[in-house]
């Protein structure tokens, strides 16, 4: 996965699909969206209630799924490490088994947020919008993913050194992965084909 927009300097790429980091909380929460620096403040517990974005006086509850996830990636590359001086997660973060259980539990906590895969959101959850810069909060669908309004999106690619020279394998892959039906794979992982 690369941040969009972003460029390897040593390999060939061919970008197949996207994934997004969706930001989830309790349908309950009357937060509707957040600007990545209220993101970033957010998970690096420096925003102490959910009041500094317009919600309850309450303090959220920080959810994470285990591991090196392509949202986790995008939190880190696309908001924490982005902010000057660059944010931390904050000690507070709970970390859970994977995205599943991060939704699950974002799901039975009326304070909790999460950063899962926007594959991972299901009804039990609400994603809310993100605003990049100036621009206002959009929520996070396949279009707004696909043509990169979504500011939390990384890039699915296939990737080989420039230095090599494609083999018969390596072009049927590509291929395959850029077919309807690699296409209609990649969408049935939960990622946003091109």
């Amino acid at each position: 996965f690369l941040a969009a927009g972003t460029e390897a300097r040593s390999a060939t790429e061919r970008v197949v699909g996207y994934d997004a980091a969706a930001v989830v909380v309790h349908p309950s929460n009357p937060v509707r969206g957040l600007t990545l620096t209220a993101l970033g403040e957010l998970f690096a517990g420096r925003m102490t209630t959910w009041r500094a974005v317009r919600g309850a006086n309450v303090s959220p509850r920080l959810v994470l799924p285990s591991g090196e996830t392509s949202a986790r990636s995008a939190l880190r590359a696309l908001v924490l490490s982005r902010a000057t001086p660059a944010f931390t997660l904050a000690p507070t973060v709970t970390t859970v088994a994977d995205e599943a259980a991060a939704v699950r539990a974002v799901a039975a906590d009326p304070s909790a947020v999460a950063v899962v895969s926007l594959g991972a959101v299901d009804a039990t959850v609400r994603a809310l919008g993100v605003a990049g810069g100036r621009a206002p909060a959009v929520a996070p669908t396949a279009a707004t993913v696909r043509t990169l309004r979504y500011p939390l999106v990384l890039a699915v690619v296939l990737a080989r050194e420039a230095s090599r020279a494609p083999t018969a394998a390596m072009e049927g892959f590509t291929a395959l992965a850029t077919s309807p039906a690699g296409q209609g794979l990649l969408t049935g992982a939960g990622y946003v084909g091109r």
